[in-house]
Formats: structure tokens, sequence, C-alpha cells
């Protein structure tokens, strides 16, 4: 089962846990305009899979191949999904983990629900502000 946690506790998550990984679901547009989380802190990296939200093509078919040939799915471990604002990294989270559910019980999926960028309706106040970027977790811009 996908869980929500904010930017903060996926940023301790990933410090922590060796077996713990990133995965970035935006687009390419929004990485050199936005930024991208930086993890050379911890001794990781970020993987880019963009999740498309496109009429024409498969986007769960697209995204689990793309996801498959980067990673290992006999492994354990941890994956943790970012976006904008949580929503296309949870739809990207529940498609991998429904399509592993059978195959390996040592794998938990992630989903950042402040984004990036933060969102208002994680924070449950209005002007309380939320994301990772916005509550300083690192991050860089991409050249």
């Amino acid at each position: 089962m996908v869980e929500n946690i904010i930017s903060k506790d996926a940023f301790l998550m990933l410090k922590t846990e060796a077996d713990c990984s990133l995965i970035d679901v935006r687009t390419e547009k929004e990485f050199v305009t936005v930024g991208v989380p930086d993890l050379e802190s911890i001794g990781k990296n970020v993987s880019f899979i963009e999740w498309t939200q496109n009429l024409f093509s498969n986007n769960r078919l697209t995204f689990l191949k793309r996801f498959r040939a980067k990673f290992n799915i006999d492994k354990k471990g941890s994956f943790v999904f970012i976006c904008k604002s949580g929503v296309r990294s949870n739809f990207a989270a529940l498609t991998v983990e429904e399509s592993l559910k059978n195959v390996n019980d040592n794998i938990r999926f992630f989903n950042v629900i402040d984004g990036f960028e933060g969102n208002s309706y994680t924070s449950g106040l209005e002007g309380i502000r939320n994301g990772w970027k916005c509550l300083g977790m690192p991050w860089k811009t991409m050249n």
C-alpha cells in the first residue's frame, strides 16, 4: 500500500535508509524551470522518470517499462515518488505498487504528498507553506 508522507519525512527516510530511492516524475520543463531535489549531500542520486498525462499514450505501461529498466524489482527497500504537488507521484507509486504486489513483499512505496513545490490541500491552513523546496530540503537548478 502506498503511504503518503511529507517532504521532510521523505528526506529523512532517504538519508537514513540505504535501500531507499527517490523518483521524480515531473517533466523536463519542470526540472529546468523550477529545480530538482538534490541528494548529493547524502550520497544518492535522484531518478527521473516522467509520468506523462497524454490522452494518446499508455502512460501506465510506459512508466512501468521505464521503472523496471532502471530498478531491480527483486530487491528490498523503499521507493519514494515526488512530483510538483503530490498528485502525479501518487498515480505513479500506485501503478508500480499494483504491478508488483504479488511479486515482491519486501518493497515499500511512498508518495511525497506535499510535492516539490508544495500545495494548499496538505497544509490544512491557508498561508502555511509546504513542499520539498519551500521547506528547505536540498535542491538545485538543472543546467
